[in-house]
């Protein structure tokens, strides 16, 4: 019953309620069926539209109960839900009280089906685990793309080398991805060496071999000191990781000012219960970085890249870097 997770801001839990609210009928509002319900209309709304709520036992029935009674809810779509909204499955108490009229073999029969279900295993997964660096995406993650395939990824990056990986990973999984916005740091930005722009741009030049078409990949530049890189797959799942500017005297050609962040401890978390929190954080720094005016696109970028070139420049890493077409970095550009 999970339907589309496209939600423009909505929870999960209010993307399922509105698939059932239209089962029963079209026309029937939020305000009819929170009356039905017997929960007050602020209450649905908040589950609908707050990430941080989730419903408790007693709220769960009053929620499923309505369903139940127009016959639209399966006993296996209702444990669904459950582990869906909320984190876990029913009890086998609290189906018996929903399906009163139902056979107690068919419902211990659902529950031991959906426990097996890959909804109920990522559910009881441990929330928040923690990698010992970013060179390649961690298991729990692949495993999440391969089954979920998530529709929407906000990624915050440096060079997004590491980040390549993901983007990677996400096609190769067949994914039913709808918009990927990415943010790389800006190689034309201070305190940046020759050999940061150059990989920056490299990294540019690879994304092109993507083949996402442009109505997908989006790409901006942000100007601030690289902090938090991050990947977030729609309201599901982050992985979190640090950057750092710690000098290695081993690496002298990357110069004063170097950045560090694939050797870094990564933290992967689903974005239920203290993992909300790891979302929020992405959530405010992405949102900040672009829709900040002072930052700017791909193209910009670029352009201001080629006339670095037509100065002079002798790099041959970043100009090697730049070699993308115009009309792709259009579609791939705010």
């Amino acid at each position: 019953m999970s339907g589309s997770r496209e939600h423009s801001g909505k929870t999960e839990f209010g993307i399922q309620l509105d698939i059932l609210i239209a089962r029963v009928r079209e026309s029937m509002t939020l305000a009819d069926y929170s009356e039905l319900t017997g929960l007050s209309y602020k209450y649905i709304s908040q589950l609908r539209n707050k990430h941080d709520r989730r419903p408790g036992s007693y709220a769960i029935m009053r929620i499923l109960k309505p369903f139940v009674d127009f016959e639209v809810l399966s006993i296996e779509e209702a444990l669904h839900f459950s582990i869906i909204t909320r984190g876990k499955i029913l009890a086998f108490d609290e189906c018996k009280a929903l399906f009163s009229t139902a056979n107690e073999e068919d419902i211990r029969q659902a529950i031991n089906g959906v426990i097996q279900s890959e909804d109920h295993k990522i559910a009881e997964q441990p929330n928040i685990m923690v990698s010992e660096n970013d060179f390649i995406p961690p298991p729990r993650v692949i495993e999440f793309l391969k089954q979920r395939k998530p529709q929407t990824v906000k990624m915050i990056e440096s060079s997004a080398t590491c980040g390549r990986h993901y983007i990677d990973s996400i096609k190769n999984w067949d994914s039913k991805i709808k918009q990927i916005q990415l943010l790389i740091r800006n190689p034309l930005g201070p305190r940046i060496s020759e050999v940061q722009k150059a990989r920056t741009c490299e990294q540019i030049r690879t994304l092109k071999l993507t083949d996402f078409r442009g109505d997908i990949l989006k790409i901006k530049c942000y100007h601030q000191p690289a902090s938090i890189r991050g990947r977030k797959f729609d309201n599901e799942l982050i992985v979190l990781g640090w950057y750092t500017y710690d000098y290695d005297p081993n690496y002298p050609e990357y110069g004063v000012h170097q950045i560090w962040g694939h050797n870094n401890p990564l933290v992967v978390s689903y974005l239920k219960g203290d993992g909300k929190y790891l979302g929020e954080m992405f959530d405010r720094v992405f949102e900040s970085l672009w829709n900040d005016s002072e930052n700017t696109s791909l193209l910009n970028v670029c352009n201001k890249q080629c006339k670095l070139y037509q100065a002079g420049s002798k790099s041959d890493g970043v100009k090697n870097g730049c070699t993308v077409s115009e009309d792709w970095l259009i579609r791939v550009s705010e």
